[in-house]
C-alpha cells in the first residue's frame, strides 16, 4: 500500500482507498489486479551434494523454463549466486504451489507480487492452522488433565 495526496485537500491517503478521508473526495477508480502478477524467484539452494541433487531432481519433472533457470543458479559458485527468477505471470495458488514444491527439495524461494515487487509476499495459509474435531476433544481434555495435575496438588497444599 503506497500513500498519495488527496488531489482535493492534499493530505495523504492510501492509494487504494475509494475517496479521501478526510474530505470526501472520491478517487478515480483503480482497474482490477491482474490474477497472474505473482512470480517465484529462487534465492538459495543447500550446499550440500545431497540437496542440490534434490533440487535437480525435482526441478526436472518441473517446466523446461523452470528447471533451465535451476540448473543455471545451481552451477554458478555459491558466492557469486543472484537470485533467479524461475516463472512470471503466475496466479498465487500456481506461485505457491511451486514455490511448496521446491521448498519441500530443500530450495529457498520467493513469491513476489508485480504491484509490489519489493516485499516477499506470506504464505497466504500460514496462521491459519485449523483443527479438525479429533484435535480440538484432544485439546480439550489434554487441558482439563493438565488443570488437575496442577490444581490438585496446589488444593492439597492450601488445606
Amino acid at each position: 500500500m503506497a500513500l498519495i495526496a488527496c488531489p482535493e485537500c492534499g493530505k495523504e491517503i492510501s492509494n487504494q482507498a475509494p475517496a479521501c478521508i478526510h474530505c470526501g473526495c472520491p478517487l478515480a477508480p483503480r482497474a482490477p489486479l491482474d490474477p497472474n502478477r505473482f512470480s517465484v524467484v529462487l534465492t538459495a539452494c543447500p550446499e550440500d551434494s545431497e540437496g542440490r541433487y534434490r533440487v535437480r531432481k525435482l526441478a526436472i519433472h518441473l517446466e523446461e523454463s523452470v528447471w533451465e533457470a535451476v540448473y543455471a543458479f545451481l552451477s554458478q559458485p555459491a558466492a557469486e549466486r543472484a537470485p533467479s527468477t524461475l516463472q512470471t505471470h503466475l496466479t498465487q495458488k500456481d506461485a505457491w504451489a511451486l514455490a511448496d514444491t521446491l521448498r519441500g527439495a530443500g530450495a529457498e524461494v520467493q513469491v513476489l507480487d508485480s504491484t509490489m515487487p519489493d516485499i516477499p509476499q506470506p504464505h497466504p495459509f500460514e496462521g491459519c492452522r485449523a483443527m479438525d474435531f479429533g484435535k480440538t476433544v484432544a485439546a480439550v481434555i489434554l487441558g482439563v488433565l493438565a488443570a488437575q495435575l496442577i490444581l490438585l496438588p496446589l488444593a492439597l497444599l492450601l488445606s
